[in-house]
C-alpha cells in the first residue's frame, strides 16, 4: 500500500499543481491507526497551536516516547 501511495501521490500533486518545486519523499515513513473513539480528538488537532513552541520533530518524538514506540534517530524526519 505504501509503495502505491509513494508512486501515485507525486503524480497527483503535479497534476493538481499543488507545488511549484520538485516533490520529494523522505526516506522513511510512519503510519498509525486511530480507533473510532479517537477520531474526534484527532480531527481537532491544531498544528499551528501545537507546533508554535516545539518543532514537528520534538512533538513527534514525544508521541513516540509516550506510546513506547521504539525508533532509530536516523529514521526521523530531516530537521531542515
Amino acid at each position: 500500500m505504501v509503495r502505491d501511495i509513494k508512486t501515485n501521490v507525486p503524480k497527483w500533486v503535479y497534476k493538481n499543481n499543488f507545488i511549484k518545486t520538485q516533490f520529494k519523499w523522505q526516506n522513511g515513513f510512519s503510519a498509525f491507526t486511530v480507533r473510532k473513539s479517537g477520531v474526534k480528538h484527532f480531527t481537532k488537532y491544531n498544528k499551528e497551536k501545537n507546533h508554535s513552541k516545539k518543532s514537528f520533530n520534538e512533538v513527534y518524538k514525544e508521541f513516540l516516547n509516550a506510546y513506547k514506540i521504539n525508533f532509530k534517530k536516523e529514521y526521523l524526519f530531516d530537521e531542515n
